[in-house]
C-alpha cells in the first residue's frame, strides 16, 4: 500500500470515528433532555469536538436525527416486503417468526429506550423526530406483515398486534416496572391470546 493511500484510509477512518462520537453524544443528550433543549454547543462539548465540526457533519437536525435513529434502533430505511421476508427465511411458521420479531424489537427498544422516548415526546414538535417515528412504525408494519405471513390474521387482530409491538407499549410495560428481560415474554403471551396460530392458510 502506498503512503498516500494509507494516509487517505487513515483520514477516512478518523472522519468516521468523529461522526460516530457526535452521534453518540447527541443520542445521550437527546435521551436526557430531548432534541429541542439540546444545543449544538452541548453536543460538541459532549463529543469533544468543535461546534464547526458538528455542523460540518450534520448541518441541521434533519441530518442528525436519522443518524441517531439508526443508532437507537438499528434502522436506516423501511425494508421492502421482499427484504422483510428474507429476514425470516429460515423460520417456517408464523409463530416462530413473530417470536423472533418481538424479541428482537424488545432488544432494540431496551438499547435505545432513552432516545426513543425523546422521539415520541417530540414527534409533534420536531419534524425530523416525527419523521423518525413514522419511519420506525412503517418498518414495524412491514416486518410484522412478513412475520405473520401464512396465518389468518383479521384486520382487527393486526391492529392489536401493531399496538403490542410498537414502542409505546414496550415503554409502558418498562415504566410499570416489568423487568426488561421479561417484557418480550409478556408481549408474546398477549400475542398468543390474540392469534390462533393453528389457523394457517
Amino acid at each position: 500500500m502506498s503512503p498516500r493511500r494509507y494516509e487517505m484510509g487513515g483520514r477516512k477512518a478518523a472522519v468516521e470515528a468523529t461522526r460516530k462520537r457526535i452521534v453518540a453524544a447527541a443520542v445521550r443528550l437527546h435521551s436526557r433532555r430531548g432534541a429541542m433543549r439540546t444545543a449544538w454547543d452541548e453536543i460538541a462539548a459532549e463529543a469533544g469536538v468543535s461546534r464547526a465540526t458538528v455542523y460540518h457533519h450534520f448541518p441541521s437536525l434533519d441530518d442528525l436525527v436519522p443518524a441517531c435513529a439508526q443508532v437507537a434502533f438499528d434502522l436506516i430505511e423501511v425494508p421492502s416486503p421482499a427484504a422483510a421476508s428474507d429476514r425470516f427465511a429460515k423460520l417456517d411458521s408464523p409463530s416462530e417468526r413473530v417470536e423472533v420479531f418481538v424479541r428482537e424489537s424488545c432488544r432494540c427498544y431496551a438499547a435505545g429506550a432513552g432516545w426513543l422516548r425523546a422521539a415520541w415526546r417530540e414527534r409533534e414538535l420536531v419534524p425530523s423526530m416525527g419523521s423518525a417515528v413514522r419511519r420506525l412504525q412503517r418498518a414495524l408494519g412491514v416486518l410484522l406483515d412478513a412475520a405473520v405471513d401464512g396465518a389468518r390474521v383479521r384486520p382487527e387482530e393486526r391492529r392489536v398486534l401493531v399496538a403490542l409491538v410498537d414502542f409505546p407499549f414496550w415503554s409502558a410495560l418498562d415504566e410499570a416496572g416489568i423487568p426488561r428481560d421479561r417484557i418480550a415474554d409478556r408481549i408474546l403471551e398477549l400475542v398468543a391470546a390474540t392469534i390462533d396460530w393453528r389457523k394457517v392458510r
